[in-house]
């Protein structure tokens, strides 16, 4: 039957696009593999810890990074329309980049403190460089989406996963600290953002003329639903994603983050790789389908198989032998990370399946819905994490986060499984 399925879809364009994206991938996931056992062996849990802490605070700032006007330029049918969008995203991530700075200055020393980080502090610093290039790489890269340059788009990738653990490894060996951790996460940014700028940055572009910035503003007034309801929406979904890193740094400090990391690192980087190349590809083929025909059920479905394939198998092996895969490939004291990613394991592999498929939200514009979700969700942890703190143990709550997220996941399949047609 599989066998059927895949001489059904290897000569689609959506197939072929996907394989463009899906080899990159791979290469970058192999590296990151690779490297991972060195990296978690020279530096220490604290080192990820403080990285940890930076990621959830810049994850949270970040959805204010184009105010949810990057799906715009994919979104819209011309090309002008498409490189106002372009222009208006990049004027809102440097301003929202060069705002930063004030905040750092004023509640920098009283953010780490808060969150029991000391070492935090002089990092921050790196919060305004971080904000801009990941805005600028996400900008481009829904640009290469539109544009079909999907062999870019895998490059792009290759070099954002490998970039950052090679520069990082390298510095392990000469400098102690999680110095080398921050400069390499800033060195793939930088890279991966160039790459695209010379490849991509000029292709259909408009100049800010007055004209140009009419069309910025027509443009954002048009899709204001994007800032309404989507930037809330995004916003409680990064927010529920790092609670509980808030939550452990709270209670017990970097070096307990750590730990946290390496589990969620490691299960999400099929999801950012393997399902990120797939919803690439699936955004632009749902929208042409969805004009065309009026629904995507097709291309729903024909998505869902692939990643339901691809994510079953890891699951399984996670369940059965998640302390054991841990610590024997990054070592005895990452041992407990393993613990998580077994009460993770389905939670992951659920969102393997959504992340793509929730899309249809856009689509069929029910960015109200999904801000009400999402409301329900981060409320519903804000709950958890404070009753926990008193009563349950990490452990435990950690379960219950995971039950949280699989409900939220089983009702985005069903929705958007009606969206699609």
């Amino acid at each position: 039957m599989l066998r059927d399925y895949i001489n059904k879809i290897k000569n689609s364009e959506f197939a072929v696009n996907s394989l463009k994206l899906m080899s990159g991938t791979t290469i970058a996931q192999m590296i990151s593999f690779i490297m991972a056992p060195i990296l978690y062996r020279i530096y220490e849990k604290e080192d990820y810890g403080v990285l940890g802490l930076f990621m959830a605070i810049t994850g949270i700032i970040g959805v204010f990074s184009t105010f949810q006007y990057n799906q715009v330029i994919i979104l819209v049918k011309t090309d002008e329309e498409a490189s106002n969008a372009e222009n208006l995203n990049r004027l809102i991530n440097l301003f929202v980049s060069l705002t930063t700075i004030p905040l750092i200055l004023t509640f920098g020393d009283g953010l780490a403190d808060y969150f029991n980080s000391p070492n935090l502090k002089p990092w921050l610093f790196l919060l305004p460089v971080q904000l801009f290039f990941a805005g600028q790489n996400e900008i481009f890269r829904v640009k290469a989406n539109r544009l079909k340059r999907y062999s870019i788009l895998s490059m792009n990738t290759i070099l954002g996963a490998s970039i950052t653990p090679i520069v990082s490894l390298i510095l392990g060996f000469l400098l102690n600290g999680p110095i080398g951790l921050f400069i390499g996460l800033i060195s793939g940014q930088l890279i991966s953002t160039v790459y695209l700028q010379i490849k991509i940055g000029s292709v259909k572009a408009v100049k800010p003329t007055r004209k140009g910035f009419g069309g910025m503003r027509s443009l954002a007034r048009k899709h204001y639903k994007f800032p309404l309801y989507s930037l809330p929406s995004e916003l409680m979904n990064r927010a529920g994603r790092q609670i509980p890193v808030f939550f452990i740094g709270f209670i017990s400090g970097e070096a307990a983050i750590g730990v946290y990391n390496l589990c969620v690192r490691m299960l999400s980087l099929p999801t950012a790789l393997i399902s990120g190349a797939v919803t690439e590809v699936f955004k632009k083929r749902a929208i042409d389908e969805y004009h065309r025909l009026g629904n995507c059920l097709s291309i729903y479905k024909k998505t869902g198989k692939v990643l339901f394939s691809i994510g079953i198998v890891p699951m399984i092996v996670l369940l059965l032998f998640g302390p054991d895969l841990f610590g024997f490939i990054f070592g005895e004291k990452w041992r407990e990370a393993g613990v998580y990613a077994q009460i993770f394991a389905p939670m992951y592999f659920l969102q393997l399946l959504v992340s793509p498929l929730s899309y249809l939200y856009y689509i069929k514009e029910k960015l109200g819905e999904d801000l009400i979700l999402h409301i329900g969700y981060v409320s519903s942890l804000l709950v958890l994490f404070s009753f926990s703190s008193i009563y349950l143990s990490l452990l435990d709550t950690l379960i219950y986060f995971s039950v949280i997220n699989i409900v939220l996941y089983i009702i985005y399949l069903f929705r958007s499984y009606q969206f699609s047609k």
